[in-house]
């Protein structure tokens, strides 16, 4: 199946640039800090999606464009994220 930008778009739910205050707590983001992946404010995107299916999914298509990410569960609000320097459609407007 090949995948393209607005597919992934479509698959997250939210996204958002990361925040230097989200490396304060390291248990928010579970498998995150583990990976030894330490996202900088202005390089790096969180994207939030519904279930771990989507997540997958989307994980696909940035594997297909070689974009670097790591995949972590936001224990904050529940859902499974996608942080990578990735820059959807919004971020380049």
């Amino acid at each position: 199946m090949k995948l393209t930008a607005l597919d992934f778009e479509r698959l997250c739910e939210m996204s958002a640039p990361w925040l230097e205050i989200l490396n304060e707590d390291p248990l928010r983001f579970d498998g995150l800090f583990k990976e030894g992946y330490e996202p900088k404010e202005n390089e790096h995107v969180v994207f939030w999606f519904s279930d771990y299916a989507s997540c997958l999914l989307a994980s696909q298509y940035l594997d297909d464009v070689n974009e670097d990410y790591v995949i972590a569960h936001d224990e904050a609000v529940l859902q499974w994220t996608i942080v990578s320097t990735y820059q959807a459609s919004w971020l380049r407007a």
